[in-house]
């Protein structure tokens, strides 16, 4: 854990350590340990994926051939699977909104990539329901509404 929060640390400086950026191998490795961790994350306590995630992000700001093989290795999704209220990682929709920040811009690939996605429906709202909320989809848009409590 250590080191990874070093690796995001070091790789926020743009002036100094964005070398980083430049080893393809570092990217990869760290997708695919995202795509490992956030499988095993869903069934049990996760704290890592909110520091992959951001490692991601950070490797590919202003970097296209990074953002493009986050793209080729099917990360976007991976990503965009992240962008949920988890109790147990509170900061991974806000870094995940901030990877997929940064591998959409100024890449039109990645752009119509997410364009493309379906909606699917309302994602699994099991933590809005323990804070007593519950999402509902009308006419094309999600609404959080409180729970109701019969007495």
């Amino acid at each position: 854990m250590r080191l990874l929060d070093l690796l995001c640390e070091m790789t926020s400086d743009h002036k100094k350590l964005m070398f980083l950026q430049d080893h393809p191998d570092l990217l990869e490795t760290t997708v695919e340990l995202l795509r490992e961790v956030h499988a095993v994350g869903k069934a049990s306590r996760n704290v890592f994926t909110a520091h992959l995630v951001r490692l991601i992000g950070n490797l590919c700001h202003a970097h296209t051939d990074n953002q493009n093989k986050v793209r080729e290795m099917d990360g976007l999704a991976l990503i965009l699977d992240n962008c949920n209220i988890d109790s147990n990682n509170p900061f991974i929709s806000q870094w995940a909104v901030f990877a997929i920040r940064i591998l959409l811009e100024h890449n039109r690939e990645n752009q119509e990539m997410v364009r493309a996605l379906e909606r699917r429906g309302v994602a699994d709202d099991s933590a809005l329901r323990d804070m007593g909320f519950r999402l509902e989809e009308r006419d094309g848009t999600l609404l959080l509404k409180p729970l109701r409590r019969d007495h």
